[in-house]
């Protein structure tokens, strides 16, 4: 088992991972966060919802071919699962830009990523209390 990455939160009663990454995303948090989701897909039986929250950032410092390399990962890593629901909070145009793009790579496959500006949307389609999402 690794740490989590900071700002991680998991729901275990709502089956429900919620991430807050705040400051500057870079290709380091973002593979610190898909080892801790993979190591935990393998450990728990049941499938998990994701939430992830990239309204505090300040930078994000990843190009749109890294975003492809980690979706067409995602996709195949995740082939053949249980389908889980990923809701991603984005509310600049670079941070909709980016998981629009990962929510396009991952279609057809378990991973159903949808981007939200809002959180009480991203709730209600996760089907959780909107305080759950909250940092």
């Amino acid at each position: 088992m690794i740490d989590p990455p900071p700002d991680v939160r998991f729901h275990p009663a709502l089956r429900l991972l919620t991430w807050h990454p705040h400051g500057v995303l870079d290709s380091d948090l973002i593979s610190k966060i898909i080892a801790f989701i993979e190591i935990e897909e393998q450990e728990l039986t049941e499938p998990f919802n994701r939430f992830t929250d990239l309204s505090r950032l300040t930078s994000i410092e990843v190009d749109i071919e890294y975003i492809v390399r980690v979706s067409m990962h995602r996709r195949q890593a995740y082939a053949g699962r249980e389908p889980v629901k990923s809701a991603i909070l984005a509310t600049t145009s670079e941070a909709i830009r980016l998981a629009r793009i990962h929510a396009m790579l991952t279609e057809q496959s378990p991973l159903h990523v949808v981007v939200f500006s809002e959180l009480a949307d991203a709730a209600e389609w996760l089907g959780v209390p909107h305080e759950i999402l909250l940092p």
